[in-house]
């Protein structure tokens, strides 16, 4: 309620989060851009992300996504990207990302909105794969992958073709056999 009488009623039922004002003092927010208040559903927390230029090309909607809190996990997926990359500047200099938002499947109970959470979005899958450590690899002079392998106790050279990465596996297509 404004000093004028004015009352303004939010039509819905969140929390607010945010107050801008003070009593008895008059609201400059509007010249400011600011809201004088801020509501959001707590009930219904989402995740903010922002995907730099390489993770961008990989991430599209309806990912799985693994999010981490401590030791509780939560499952999600990506609900949405922004149409266009943004740039900040910061005291490091700038940064483009782009953003989006991730959803829970099931309401999250424990966290608290504003603070950072792990996420592990499952960009590629495949299934029975044939891996190995990604530190294994060696290019030759024309980037392609091969590895050592030991035949008769000597160190043999193998060209293989890769599929899928992790940051800590990769899949082998041709090349080498389990075990």
């Amino acid at each position: 309620r404004y000093l004028d009488g004015t009352t303004i009623t939010a039509t819905i039922d969140w929390t607010i989060t945010a107050l801008n004002v003070k009593k008895d003092q008059v609201d400059l927010n509007t010249q400011t851009g600011q809201p004088s208040v801020t509501i959001d559903d707590l009930g219904n927390l989402k995740v903010a992300i922002l995907l730099s230029k390489s993770d961008a090309n990989l991430v599209k909607v309806d990912q799985p996504v693994t999010l981490t809190s401590g030791n509780t996990t939560y499952t999600g997926k990506v609900s949405a990207l922004d149409p266009v990359a943004t740039t900040t500047t910061g005291a490091t200099g700038a940064t483009t990302a782009l953003g989006g938002t991730i959803t829970f499947d099931t309401p999250p109970t424990g966290l608290f909105a504003g603070f950072e959470i792990d996420a592990d979005i499952t960009t590629n899958t495949a299934e029975n794969a044939l891996t190995m450590p990604i530190e294994t690899l060696v290019y030759d002079k024309e980037n392609k992958p091969y590895v050592y392998i030991v035949k008769n106790d000597k160190a043999k050279k193998v060209e293989i073709e890769t599929g899928i990465h992790s940051d800590t596996k990769v899949q082998i297509i041709i090349g080498l056999e389990k075990g």
